[in-house]
């Protein structure tokens, strides 16, 4: 007579989406790597940030009849939207907004890191509206987290003026900056 015995393991599952992988790179995550070394990392700071969300599973125990995982998913990056006044005698049709010390990177966990030794920086091009401000939008990646304020240049027709507001650029967090040019320094 033979006897059939049951394997049961101990699994977390994992879950990475984006809206566009095009600009990302995936690593650490071939069946030999330790999950803890899986980054995900944006290719081109320069080009669009796509949205990205990960999470994980509590444990699930595989090889009983009702194995289910369910995975919650936390958005890694963030989204802006930006208003500069003051320039309403400007005839620039756009301006541009850097911001600074920026990640590039995040784990499985949604822990936001650098690739590489530096900060990186995205700029977003700001519109003139009808009424003489300048507005744009972009999904952004979180900013240094020992930092106490922010890092933003604003380019307006060969000037450029810089701003460091308190606080930092933080994982799944809408945040719409306001600012007045005439209150920088240039």
């Amino acid at each position: 007579r033979m006897m059939r015995a049951k394997v049961c393991i101990s699994i977390t599952v994992y879950a990475v989406a984006s809206s566009d992988e095009s600009n990302l790179t995936f690593s650490g995550l071939s069946a030999s790597s330790a999950l803890t070394s899986a980054r995900i990392t944006v290719s081109d700071m320069s080009a669009q940030i796509p949205e990205i969300m990960v999470g994980a599973s509590s444990p699930v125990t595989v090889g009983t009849d009702d194995a289910t995982a369910s995975v919650e998913l936390t958005r890694a990056v963030s989204y802006v939207n930006v208003t500069v006044s003051g320039l309403e005698s400007s005839s620039a049709s756009s301006i541009s907004l850097t911001i600074g010390n920026m990640y590039d990177q995040i784990d499985l966990s949604g822990a936001a890191m650098l690739s590489g030794s530096d900060f990186c920086s995205k700029t977003i091009v700001l519109n003139r509206t009808t009424d003489g401000k300048y507005t744009g939008n972009a999904i952004v990646m979180p900013t240094d987290a020992s930092a106490s304020s922010l890092t933003l240049i604003y380019t307006v027709e060969g000037t450029t003026y810089r701003s460091t507001p308190a606080g930092r650029i933080e994982a799944n967090t809408r945040y719409n900056l306001n600012t007045n040019v005439t209150g920088l320094e240039a």
